[in-house]
């Protein structure tokens, strides 16, 4: 059932990217096909169902899942708030982060997997912290779909944050410490997709509102033109010619 729930929203996600062309939809689901990949390793389901032949080589890729699976949450929440151009300075921040990922890809053929779990560890608690924090910045700035946003990290950053304390040895690897997780990467990825509807539907409420002012404009013009068009007819009748050749070159320059 979590599989399904999850292959249906990446197959509805990629609908609307090929309908909407939108960017924030790619990274979308680009992130719900990583999140999709490395639970499937992590139960089990992949090495035993998809690609047994691909054991031998977990060490390398399992760890690509899992930087795919950051550097999509990155971009999709850069994206999301259009940090760019809103928040300049968290853009940075998820350069930043964006660029330690890729310099622990680059790790990948060259260290043990144990080590460089020890390196990917604390910087996946580093990536979930900046991102609630942009969040949070987000939505004290005004922005309303936020609040879905920062409802699905809370539960994907709790359960998260617990399965690293097991792997760091803080707390105890117990059943539910190690698939409480898999709770909040379904909570998470629902709770996105409203918040990215949410945010479709406010930037259309803007356009029509946009769209609305410009023929409201365009009518106005439109009814100014007419007054002066019916005007016209009576402006030979007045007497003083200095008026009369005043107001005519006044309506020539308004046509």
């Amino acid at each position: 059932m979590l599989f399904g729930g999850f292959f249906a929203l990446l197959v509805y996600h990629l609908f609307l990217l090929v309908t909407l062309k939108e960017a924030t939809y790619l990274y979308f689901a680009t992130l719900l096909a990583g999140m999709l990949a490395v639970l499937l390793e992590y139960t089990g389901f992949m090495g035993v169902y998809f690609f047994p032949s691909l054991y031998n080589y977990k060490p390398i890729y399992f760890p690509l899942l899992v930087s795919v699976m950051y550097a999509s949450i990155i971009t999709f929440s850069d994206t999301f708030f259009q940090l760019k151009s809103s928040l300049p300075k968290l853009h940075k921040v998820n350069i930043f982060l964006l660029v330690g990922w890729g310099i622990l890809v680059t790790l990948i053929p060259f260290i043990s997997y144990l080590n460089l779990a020890r390196l990917m560890t604390p910087y996946q608690i580093v990536t979930i912290s900046a991102t609630w924090i942009i969040g949070v910045v987000a939505w004290r700035k005004g922005f309303h779909p936020v609040r879905y946003f920062i409802l699905a990290w809370l539960g994907m950053a709790a359960s998260l944050f617990l399965l690293l304390l097991v792997r760091e040895g803080i707390v105890p690897s117990t059943f539910f410490n190690e698939n409480i997780f898999q709770l909040g990467f379904i909570v998470m990825a629902v709770s996105w997709s409203v918040a990215l509807a949410d945010r479709i539907n406010l930037l259309k409420a803007d356009t029509e509102s946009v769209n609305r002012e410009i023929q409201s404009s365009r009518n106005r013009c439109l009814k100014s033109w007419r007054v002066c068009r019916s005007a016209w007819p009576f402006m030979g009748r007045i007497k003083n010619p200095n008026i009369s050749t005043s107001v005519r070159l006044r309506f020539s320059a308004t046509r």
